[in-house]
């Protein structure tokens, strides 16, 4: 069911790859590229979890994103916006490592014996490599990271950083305390991955002439990579709001996934929901646009020198 995502048999971007490259190339490609847009990207991504972490008051401290931007340069400097960097920098290569490789043998595997891939079967390799990913890299990375951040807000700060955040986490409350929020963060990697590679391969189609394969510029691949960016942000925002929350330092007033649900929605409305999107658009639309041309630079550049 579905349109169909296949180019003639040995022309597409991933056949091409695949007969010139070893797996570990795949690999390096998806790290390398996955690092250099973390860098790049990070301080909206800072500024999308202060807005997030931020409850409703009669005088909150920051009234947007840019606001928010401006006033923590203003007060602790620019560096002040990489906080927390360390430990999503630390996942990013397994990440986005895991992330190609397994979604690529998924792929081929739900492939039929002509190469074809129906949309559907896309969007379900895409939803299983998200919950892989969530397992095993983005929920601790996350908690990580939204703690470091929230900690940061608090009049004395617990943390001396990543290492010393994880013992401590690890002493008080167990392996488990880092993965607080696993249900909404695997849901929304899920819609994420589903979302955006489905989108991406449908794009990248229909940029290709009738019956004409080869591989894109790197120009057509960050078009597509940022629209299927757009498309995953405004579809999977709410699961990234509940997620934050249930990762922040006041994740104890939580019971769970549906409760942290039930209670954003009851003190805040359904806009709170849709919380720090200002920030976390331009961060997921550039940053496929950088990871997915990335990926194919690297792969080319590891193919002439390996």
């Amino acid at each position: 069911v579905g349109y169909m995502i296949t180019l003639p048999p040995g022309h597409s971007d991933e056949a091409m790859a695949t007969k010139k490259s070893a797996g570990w190339k795949h690999v390096a490609a998806g790290g390398m590229a996955g690092a250099s847009e973390i860098v790049i990207m990070y301080p909206t991504e800072f500024v999308k979890t202060q807005m997030q972490l931020q409850r409703k008051t009669a005088t909150p401290k920051f009234a947007n994103s840019f606001d928010c931007a401006r006033k923590i340069v203003a007060e602790k400097g620019v560096l002040a916006l990489y906080r927390g960097l360390t430990s999503l920098l630390v996942g990013t290569v397994p990440k986005t490592s895991l992330r190609f490789g397994v979604f690529g043998k998924i792929k081929e595997a739900f492939k039929d014996d002509k190469g074809v891939l129906t949309s559907g079967r896309t969007l379900v390799a895409g939803m299983a490599t998200g919950l892989v990913e969530a397992t095993l890299v983005v929920t601790p990375v996350e908690t990580m990271k939204t703690v470091l951040i929230a900690d940061q807000n608090s009049a004395k700060p617990k943390y001396n950083g990543l290492l010393h955040g994880v013992r401590s986490i690890i002493a008080e409350k167990g392996l488990l305390g880092v993965y607080k929020g696993w249900a909404p963060t695997a849901a929304k990697q899920m819609g994420n991955q589903g979302i955006r590679f489905t989108t991406y391969e449908a794009i990248k189609n229909s940029m290709r002439p009738a019956g004409e394969g080869g591989a894109l510029h790197p120009t057509q691949l960050m078009l597509a990579g940022g629209a299927a960016g757009f498309i995953s942000v405004v579809l999977t925002m709410p699961f990234d709001v509940v997620k934050t929350r249930m990762q922040g330092l006041d994740a104890a007033m939580y019971e769970g996934t549906v409760d942290c649900v039930r209670k954003v929605y009851t003190s805040e409305g359904i806009t709170a929901f849709w919380k720090g999107m200002a920030a976390r658009l331009p961060r997921v639309v550039f940053g496929q646009s950088i990871t997915l041309a990335g990926y194919d630079v690297f792969m080319r550049l590891l193919n002439k020198i390996a």
